[in-house]
C-alpha cells in the first residue's frame, strides 16, 4: 500500500471512505462527473457522519491508480465546491487512529454512498436495528491477500511507467522487473502484512505469491530456475520479519505448483510452477511434467517449515 491517495477535506464533513469507480483521468468531461458523482459522493458523507475528512482511494482493486495525479487533483479543484488535497496512506491512517477506530462513521460500518444511490434510483429498504447491529458486528476472521508487487505513483511527468496485471505505475529505479513488467519488492510485503495487522488485529494469510517468468531447459535436461527461488526466497525472508515485528501470519501459499495458462496474458509462456509443463503457447506439445530446481528447493523449504532457504 505505498500508492498515493486523494482525500477530501471538508468543515464538518464525516470522516468517510468515499468509494465508486473514480477514473479521474479518462474522464472527457471533468465538470460533469465533479458534479454530478464525486461532489455528490462528498455531500453524502457530510449528510451521514460526524467527524471532519473524506479519504479517496486513487485507483480501486485491480483498476489502474492515477498517473499524474497533482494535475488531476488541480484540474478538480476548478469545478468542486471542496478542496482536494494529495495525502498518503500513513497520514491517513494516523488521522484514523487519533479519531478511534471504534467510533469510525465511514464505509467501515456502513456504506454511506449506498443511501445516495438508493434515493437516486427510489430504493426502500426496511433496515432495523438489529441488521444494523448485526452488520457492524460480521466480520472475517481472518484476512487472505494475494503479493506479487508493487506499484509507485509520483506528481512528477514520467517517461518509464511499469504495468503488471491490471495495475499500472511509474518505474521504480530501485527495483528489478521481470518480462512482463511485475516489480520485486519483499520490503513491500512485509509492510503491507505489518500496516494491514495494524489495522485489523486479526490472523493473515499470504494466498498468492510468485514470479511469472521464461523458463528453458538446460542442455543437461534440467530446468535451472534460480531467478525463482531467488523470488521466493525474499518473500519468506519478508514474511519472517514481519512475525518477528508481532504480525500472526498463519499461512502462505505460493502461485503455482505447476505451469499453467497464466490468466492475465493468456501465455503458457508466462510459468509460475515449480513443475514444467510441456506445452508453449500455440497449444502444441506432449504435456510431459518435470520437477525444476524450485521444487526441490520448495520442499526443503516445507519440510523445514520456513527455516532453511538456502
Amino acid at each position: 500500500m505505498r500508492s498515493l491517495l486523494i482525500y477530501k477535506y471538508m468543515h464538518k464533513l464525516s470522516f468517510g471512505y468515499y468509494t465508486g469507480q473514480i477514473d479521474l483521468v479518462s474522464k472527457h468531461n471533468l465538470k460533469e462527473f465533479v458534479a454530478n458523482r464525486l461532489d455528490k459522493g462528498i455531500q453524502s458523507e457530510a449528510d451521514n457522519g460526524n467527524n471532519s475528512d473524506v479519504l479517496i482511494p486513487s485507483g480501486i482493486d485491480q483498476m489502474n491508480i492515477v498517473h499524474n495525479i497533482a494535475k488531476t487533483v488541480s484540474e478538480i479543484n476548478k469545478y468542486s465546491k471542496n478542496d482536494v488535497e494529495i495525502s498518503t496512506y500513513p497520514k491517513f491512517m494516523n488521522l484514523l487512529r487519533d479519531k478511534k477506530l471504534n467510533t469510525y462513521q465511514g464505509e467501515l460500518r456502513h456504506p454511506t454512498y449506498a443511501k445516495r444511490l438508493w434515493n437516486e434510483h427510489n430504493v426502500h429498504l426496511d433496515i432495523t436495528d438489529q441488521d444494523r447491529k448485526d452488520l457492524l458486528e460480521g466480520k472475517v476472521d481472518i484476512y487472505t491477500f494475494s503479493y506479487y508487487m508493487s506499484n509507485v505513483v509520483t506528481t512528477h511527468e514520467v517517461k518509464d511507467k511499469m504495468s503488471g496485471n491490471f495495475a499500472a505505475g511509474a518505474k521504480n529505479p530501485y527495483l528489478k522487473y521481470s518480462e512482463w513488467g511485475w516489480a520485486t519488492d519483499p520490503d513491500g510485503l512485509q509492510y503491507y502484512l505489518e500496516v494491514m495487522y495494524d489495522r485489523y488485529d486479526i490472523p493473515m494469510m499470504v494466498v498468492e505469491n510468485g514470479l511469472g517468468a521464461v523458463d528453458k531447459i538446460s542442455d543437461d535436461g534440467k530446468i535451472h530456475d534460480n531467478y525463482r527461488i531467488d523470488y521466493l526466497r525474499m518473500h519468506i525472508e519478508a514474511m519472517e520479519r514481519a512475525i518477528d515485528d508481532g504480525v500472526d501470519l498463519i499461512g502462505y501459499t505460493t502461485w503455482g505448483c505447476i505451469d499453467l495458462v497464466s490468466a492475465g496474458t493468456g501465455q503458457m509462456s508466462k510459468r509460475y510452477g515449480f513443475i514444467y509443463v510441456d506445452r508453449d503457447d500455440e497449444g502444441r506439445g506432449s504435456l510431459k511434467r518435470m520437477p525444476k530446481d524450485s521444487f526441490y528447493w520448495y520442499k526443503k523449504v516445507i519440510e523445514s517449515n520456513g527455516k532453511d532457504l538456502a
